[in-house]
């Protein structure tokens, strides 16, 4: 994800003082306050980082401080995508992983309404009420007798918490 496409989700994501603090309070602890250095990027190094040269276009600084700050702009960079995966996590957004035996059972063509039903722990007949399809219905899809329509597909497809694409044939 892009730099700044990383710290706009951010800021509509974690709107606290915490969660900014957590991603941005390292490197925004950095800033000198005498408005001409920077506190040093490297956690052994503690004395500030001295620019060069100043031009009302231009900053210049050592090439080793230049690198700390964009070492530090990593960091915070990795530290919000690890609060997206929590929060991704936490609202259900993470799509679910299979392991090798749940992908040999699709690549050995499994019908993907009955392996997702499984793998949510739905029986059909709370799949079914759920979607609003009728119990014979999901059992013949299920069979691979019938296809299903895609507005039957769709809705079993958002119960199921999967793509339409995952259970279309």
């Amino acid at each position: 994800m892009p730099r700044a496409a990383s710290t706009e989700l951010i800021g509509e994501l974690f709107d606290t003082a915490e969660a900014k603090w957590a991603v941005y309070g390292p490197l925004a602890s950095s800033l000198g306050t005498d408005g001409r250095s920077i506190g040093n990027m490297d956690d052994e190094r503690r004395e500030p980082i001295r620019l060069v040269g100043e031009t009302a276009d231009t900053v210049t600084m050592q090439r080793a401080d230049y690198e700390g700050l964009l070492n530090k702009l990593d960091d915070a960079d990795d530290r919000a995508a690890v609060l997206e995966h929590q929060l991704a996590k936490k609202t259900g957004a993470i799509p679910d992983m299979l392991t090798l035996e749940e992908a040999d059972r699709l690549i050995a063509g499994e019908n993907p309404v009955k392996f997702w039903r499984d793998k949510r722990g739905y029986t059909q007949r709370s799949l079914a009420g759920m979607a609003g399809v009728s119990v014979s219905l999901l059992s013949e899809i299920e069979a691979g007798t019938k296809t299903g329509s895609v507005d039957t597909l769709r809705k079993l497809a958002q119960v199921l918490k999967v793509d339409l694409d995952t259970l279309a044939p």
